[in-house]
């Protein structure tokens, strides 16, 4: 029994010891899944799969990333994963890892610095030069070159708490709804079909937030790796 609606996300909960079977199994059925794409006819989850791969796809084309030969591979893989470890955070006692700082700050700090690192190693004049608006007051300049260094720097950071603080705030409005239907329920109220109704559409909503929140974290990645220098030739 939680103590709280935020002991549901404490992964050392007592709860939880016991239904990381089920996070293993997921696992292992999504992995089985995939190589339906190797039938001899096309499922409907390897169609579902390369509808998702061509939307990812279609974005890193229109932006610098294309030029960059494992972005679009990498794009792909990421929203897959995160597309799954949200929708498996909205299973019953699963804990969720894209709810902490700890796990979104690992996935987007290494995008964020190899986007970094690959433009100083490419061409490192030009990354100094892009924190420097084009036109700008000389006497603005210092001000300016701060501003924007502390603007990107900040980038991963937003990502982590974009993603993090979204799922989050979610899992604590079902779990309050999920109380008052509890209540509800043990004494036999009236609003007991009210909850209900509330609570299946919520988590529709949650689903919807899950596929939301995995497209916007890789989107701002594509249009981060705008600023690599490689767009500039």
């Amino acid at each position: 029994m939680f103590m709280d609606i935020f002991s549901s996300f404490d992964d050392h909960n007592s709860v939880f010891l016991g239904v990381y079977v089920l996070m293993w199994m997921s696992s292992f059925i999504l992995i089985f899944i995939s190589v339906m794409m190797y039938w001899i006819g096309p499922s409907r989850w390897s169609l579902f799969l390369n509808y998702l791969q061509s939307t990812i796809s279609s974005l890193v084309k229109v932006a610098t990333g294309k030029y960059l030969g494992w972005f679009s591979v990498s794009m792909v893989s990421l929203f897959l994963m995160l597309l799954f470890l949200n929708l498996c955070s909205l299973i019953s006692y699963v804990f969720g890892e894209t709810s902490h700082l700890a796990i979104t700050l690992s996935l987007s700090l290494p995008f964020w610095l190899s986007l970094i690192i690959s433009g100083s190693v490419h061409d490192p004049q030009k990354v100094v030069a892009s924190l420097l608006p084009s036109g700008a007051p000389s006497a603005l300049n210092p001000f300016l070159i701060l501003i924007e260094t502390v603007s990107v720097g900040v980038r991963p950071l937003i990502l982590a708490l974009r993603l993090g603080a979204n799922l989050t705030a979610g899992h604590i409005v079902m779990a309050i709804i999920g109380g008052f239907l509890e209540s509800a329920i043990l004494s036999c109220s009236s609003s007991m079909l009210i909850c209900s109704l509330f609570e299946a559409f919520y988590t529709i909503f949650e689903f919807g937030i899950c596929f939301i929140q995995a497209y916007i974290f890789v989107l701002l990645l594509v249009l981060y790796s705008d600023d690599h220098p490689i767009s500039f030739h």
